[in-house]
């Protein structure tokens, strides 16, 4: 006589397992949601369970990266404060320079100091070997104009025009060094010029942001 096991009993025509008693959900799927079985044919489907609020977790596709969510704007990097508040004092230190040269109203001692002293410059100026040779008072008017206007966009003044007066502010502070140097002034007479253009530099080389970075790398 031969003993048989008994027949499982009949699913039920719908119905939801959970996933901890689901004997249809193998144990390395990685699925949450459980199993579901009911409406058209009797096959099992994974789905979500009777009453349970379970779903199925979502899978990207293979070979596929979704792009990363644009986050909150990240805050004012604190060095790009610095360099802002450099080059407007430097502009504004420049504006100030070129306004002493151009009139007596801030300080007229130093107007005359600055008169005298330009007639020794204009005796050595760069392209004197060239035949140009500049007037004294021409002289300081056309710095003295330079420095201010180019003082004055360098503070305030758009990127572009930024770009521009940091140039030409650093030839001329060329000029100044050069021309100390010719008339053996002091180490000492060229650190102001020598100070300035390298704040010029460094404001030219990383002074400016960065160009945005796009969204999605």
């Amino acid at each position: 006589m031969e003993l048989t096991a008994p027949a499982p009993p009949p699913l039920p025509s719908f119905g939801c397992v959970p996933p901890i008693f689901s004997p249809f959900t193998p144990p390395s799927s990685g699925l949450v949601g459980g199993w579901c079985w009911g409406g058209r044919g009797s096959q099992p489907r994974r789905g979500e369970a009777a009453g349970l609020g379970l779903r199925e977790q979502p899978r990207a596709a293979p070979g596929r990266t979704e792009p990363r969510r644009p986050g909150p704007a990240p805050p004012v990097p604190a060095m790009a404060a610095a360099f802002t508040a450099l080059r407007v004092l430097l502009g504004l230190f420049f504006l100030l320079a070129g306004a002493v040269k151009l009139s007596e109203l801030l300080s007229a001692e130093l107007h005359r100091h600055m008169s005298s002293q330009f007639v020794r410059f204009a005796d050595v100026f760069p392209l004197k070997e060239l035949g140009f040779a500049p007037e004294p008072g021409r002289y300081l008017a056309a710095v003295g104009w330079v420095e201010a206007v180019a003082g004055l966009l360098l503070a305030f003044g758009p990127q572009l025009l930024q770009e521009i007066s940091n140039f030409i502010l650093s030839v001329v502070m060329i000029g100044a060094i050069y021309t100390l140097l010719v008339l053996r002034e002091p180490l000492a007479m060229c650190a102001p010029a020598t100070l300035c253009l390298g704040l010029l530099l460094l404001l030219n080389i990383r002074g400016h942001a960065d160009p945005p970075k796009p969204k999605f790398e």
